[in-house]
């Protein structure tokens, strides 16, 4: 080898003068302490040729994982071989092994060899001694891909690594020592995250490779039976991986096929009296390694029973209003989730408690039924939307929503909507008097450009008077002409916004139409008054110019920017 032959050379020079002259003043002497020297000479230059070796080694190996990656080949499994090293295995039946974390040879430091990846492309390149880095070029000064030829490196007499882009003909000094380092490996740190490999390098440089999908096939069913109505198809959003091909067996006379929306199964129709009438579709999984998986998934014609969970009650403590009812409802399971209701009273005694159930599930679709679905106590739960002096009935039940079911029976309690209401004197009137568009505000206070909103590009303020009964007011602005609402008064005091007499008025972001104020005054018992409303036309030709007005309000007011 260069070196050990050249480091040697050097050495037996170094020392052939002074052997010379002990040897002509004494017959006798000990090269006990010479050989010593020379045999630890010897073992650091086949250190130094070995961990040569391995940094090519480790070239190598990279070189393969970045082209497997190219090639859309995945990684079975890593496997830790207990030596500091790992051995990856690929799904087309290669492997290939790196040395992980710090276990490089004690005083051995190896070259800064790196990949970077530009467009898609891995290139070869390597960090210099002060920390940047360049690209390793060709002879035409081209970047190299990495599946491309590797370079060569090696330990000069110096003791410095160099490298060779050109299969070794010429050769550049990194600058970065071979020896006196920590010991780290060309690989800093090798693991598995979420079906991801990751190889970090020296640098800090982040390779991913993807894991083997594990074979797998799920009908998003969790097993249970399917039940069909004679002709009727239903599409599961089944889940499927790491298979080469697969095969779909059914009952005689259903359909099963994969399509591009999920896997379709399509029960018989009524007229085919040979098909059967339950029975397995099943999947099986053909992996590229020969391995297989089955999935089943049992079908039936005809209804879902319905499992009556019998020992889930429910209390429920209904407050009418005028339009409304407040709902208190305490289940003895606070697990079971569940729907909580008015109905009229001449449904519930024209109809069965199971039609009642089915028809309540049935006005919602999917996303409805999960937002009307409670759990656990609940106190004010508002219905809104009833006419006024009516008999209805409060209800409560339990509901699957995945089966869009009731799987507990129908607890109810009667009551009756109040008619007129006596209210409290305290009286609050709001008003849009003044609005202005946000760019106009811009044009007048550039710092007002953090404050405009594209949707809603109008802003007002809203001018609020109180009587003297009047401690705050719930007040709410509506899109359109809502002045004849039945709902707007409850509507208002559930999602309207509380103001205190004396507060500064509040802004409120709009675009040009027109709008509904509804205020409810409170005294100071907590009392509600009577609503006032008033219909506004936003107009562009009406926006103000009055920008010191504006300044007023906003100094008394700001808006969050």
């Amino acid at each position: 080898m260069k070196l050990y032959s050249t480091i040697m050379r050097r050495f037996y020079s170094f020392l052939c003068l002074p052997l010379l002259i002990m040897a002509a003043s004494s017959c006798q002497f000990d090269d006990t302490e010479l050989q010593n020297s020379i045999d630890d000479l010897t073992s650091r230059v086949e250190a130094l040729e070995d961990f040569q070796e391995q940094v090519q080694g480790d070239i190598a190996s990279l070189q393969e994982i970045i082209s497997k990656l190219d090639s859309s080949v995945t990684v079975n499994n890593v496997v830790d071989n207990g030596d500091g090293s790992w051995t990856i295995n690929f799904s087309d039946g290669t492997s290939v092994i790196i040395r992980n974390g710090q276990d490089g040879e004690d005083g051995l430091t190896p070259p800064s060899i790196t990949v970077v990846e530009e467009d898609g492309t891995y290139y070869w390149a390597y960090e210099n001694a002060d920390g940047t880095t360049e690209f390793i070029r060709d002879g035409d000064g081209n970047k190299i891909p990495v599946t491309g030829e590797a370079p060569q490196v090696r330990i000069n007499d110096d003791g410095y690594w160099e490298i060779s882009s050109d299969g070794g003909k010429t050769w550049e000094d990194t600058g970065v020592k071979a020896e006196g380092g920590d010991g780290d490996s060309f690989f800093s740190e090798v693991y598995v995250e979420g079906g991801i490999l990751y190889l970090v390098l020296a640098d800090g440089t982040v390779i991913e490779v993807p894991m083997t999908a594990e074979l797998m096939f799920d009908f998003g069913t969790d097993g249970d039976t399917l039940y069909f109505a004679a002709g009727e198809s239903q599409t599961m959003e089944y889940t499927m991986s790491g298979a080469e091909s697969y095969t779909i067996t059914k009952p005689d006379g259903w359909r099963a096929s994969i399509e591009g929306n999920g896997l379709v199964i399509t029960a018989p129709v009524a007229e085919n009296t040979f098909a059967e009438t339950e029975g397995v579709v099943s999947v099986i999984l053909f992996a590229e390694n020969g391995q297989t998986f089955l999935a089943e998934q049992p079908v039936k014609i005809g209804e879902k029973p319905v499992e009556i969970l019998d020992y889930v009650k429910f209390s429920i403590t209904p407050t009418p209003g005028k339009t409304n009812v407040l709902l208190t409802i305490f289940p003895n399971n606070m697990d079971i989730t569940y729907i909580a209701t008015a109905v009229e009273a001449s449904v519930i005694d024209s109809s069965t408690d199971e039609q009642i159930m089915n028809d309540i599930i049935a006005q919602y679709d999917e996303q409805q039924l999960q937002a009307e679905i409670l759990i656990g106590m609940m106190f004010d739960h508002e219905i809104t939307g009833l006419e006024p002096e009516t008999d209805y009935y409060a209800v409560a039940f339990g509901v699957d929503a995945d089966a869009r079911a009731y799987n507990t029976y129908l607890f109810k309690v009667p009551f009756t909507t109040t008619g007129d209401v006596s209210y409290s004197d305290a009286y609050v009137t709001g008003n849009i008097n003044h609005w202005w568009h946000g760019d106009d505000l811009v044009l007048h206070n550039g710092q007002y450009f953090y404050i405009t909103n594209f949707l809603n590009p109008v802003i007002t303020y809203i001018d609020f008077e109180f009587n003297d009964s009047a401690a705050s007011c719930y007040w709410l602005v509506s899109s359109g002409d809502l002045t004849a609402s039945a709902d707007l008064y409850e509507t208002t005091i559930s999602t309207g916004s509380v103001l205190s007499k004396g507060s500064p008025a509040p802004y409120k972001y709009v675009r040009y139409g027109q709008y509904t104020i509804s205020v409810i005054g409170v005294d100071a018992d907590g009392q509600y008054g009577e609503m006032y409303t008033a219909l506004i036309d936003v107009t562009e030709d009406g926006k103000s110019q009055d920008y010191e007005l504006f300044d007023e309000y906003f100094n008394n007011n700001p808006i969050a920017y």
